[in-house]
């Protein structure tokens, strides 16, 4: 039993530091985009590089997790991120910044697969649903970079400092960590047989991928874009600005915290469509906002929204090899969302960007309910 509880506080704080990690950097934005010189299609050009990143890193992510284990993986790609979180405040050209931003993406996904691994691996021991659980830890670790940046840049402190310090406390929870950590090998024991018929197969994989490639889409608008949108069309201050992506990752860890709870007593389907119907929702206030406030209220409610949707889908993948699956799709979402996002944000304005957040949540509502339907959550944990 300790040894189990042991485990589970490593995966947690793992969990956290992941969260904390790019969140370091997405409330500076507006400060990295000016310092550059960058427009809304090169910045979207930037931090699209994290996910060609990733898209590069996720074939062989799960090759590296089996060969040297998931628990040397998360730990030697949180301490290598944590040596380079400071780079992006210090580099003045988009080339620079988009390989920086690539390296980040490398990172995120092997680790991505890695920390996923060992979720699923406690919650298959325990035989209960906790993914909502571990994924609000991610957002708490997201929430207080987000809430030191808002309070740093407030009074005025570098975003070079900011990082620094934020890359070295990491660094040194990671390393405190250590000997939990590395005995951590991942889920392959405890994974759930594969269909074999090869019909239901492709079509469930072909399911299983769009759901998770709209949800990637439709989590990195608000926490891309929250910021900048605040700043720049509505004319808020850094640290107003700022506060809007904390807003949006405050609530999703509220709701992250309870969603485990609300799935046993009125079920995953019902939560998870109510939940997109309250992102298309908020999404479209937000565009439609004139104020700061009300677009940090919006971006809040879209937090709430997108809550349930990701960990429901890796738990609905059930197999290691299809987790590895959506989690090289879903930064098929975080290339496209930055992107197009800034494409139409230079055509037309940003308000028009975050709109398409909105109708991938539409989709969503269609989409989950059958995604849920071909494998429950209470099939996937047992």
């Amino acid at each position: 039993m300790l040894v189990s509880a042991v485990r589970r506080l490593a995966v947690t704080l793992v969990f956290f530091a992941n969260g904390a990690l790019f969140a370091s950097v997405l409330p500076h934005l507006p400060t990295i985009k000016e310092r550059a010189g960058l427009d809304d299609p090169a910045l979207g050009a930037v931090v699209a590089a994290a996910s060609v990143g990733a898209l590069i890193a996720g074939p062989v992510a799960g090759r590296v997790t089996r060969g040297f284990g998931a628990g040397p993986v998360v730990a030697t790609c949180i301490l290598i991120y944590c040596a380079v979180l400071w780079l992006p405040a210090e580099l003045p050209s988009a080339a620079g910044l988009a390989a920086v931003f690539a390296l980040f993406g490398i990172l995120d996904a092997i680790m991505d697969v890695a920390l996923n691994t060992m979720a699923l691996a406690v919650q298959r021991s325990r035989n209960r649903p906790m993914i909502n659980g571990f994924h609000a830890w991610w957002s708490i670790g997201a929430v207080s970079a987000g809430a030191a940046a808002a309070a740093c840049t407030s009074i005025g402190v570098s975003v070079t400092m900011m990082l620094a310090v934020s890359g070295a406390v990491l660094a040194a929870g990671t390393i405190a960590l250590l000997p939990a950590i590395w005995r951590q090998t991942g889920v392959s024991e405890h994974a759930a047989p594969v269909d074999p018929r090869p019909r239901r197969r492709l079509g469930w994989l072909a399911l299983l991928g769009t759901v998770a490639l709209l949800v990637a889409f439709a989590e990195d608008v608000p926490s891309t874009w929250s910021a900048v949108y605040v700043r720049d069309e509505l004319d808020a201050g850094p640290g107003l600005a700022a506060g809007a992506y904390l807003a949006f990752v405050a609530a999703m860890t509220v709701a992250r915290l309870l969603n485990d709870r609300l799935i046993e007593r009125f079920g995953t389907t019902p939560v998870v469509r109510t939940q997109a119907a309250l992102l298309v929702a908020a999404l479209a206030g937000a565009a439609l906002s004139t104020h700061p406030a009300t677009a940090i209220a919006a971006f809040a409610l879209a937090g709430a929204g997108v809550s349930a949707l990701y960990p429901t889908v890796l738990t609905a993948a059930g197999t290691v090899a299809q987790l590895a699956y959506v989690t090289w799709v879903e930064r098929i979402g975080f290339l496209l969302a930055p992107v197009l996002v800034g494409a139409v944000a230079g055509w037309a304005d940003l308000r028009a960007g975050i709109l398409l957040g909105a109708l991938a949540g539409v989709a969503l509502i269609v989409l989950s309910a059958r995604l849920i339907k071909g494998r429950t959550v209470a099939a996937c944990c047992g």
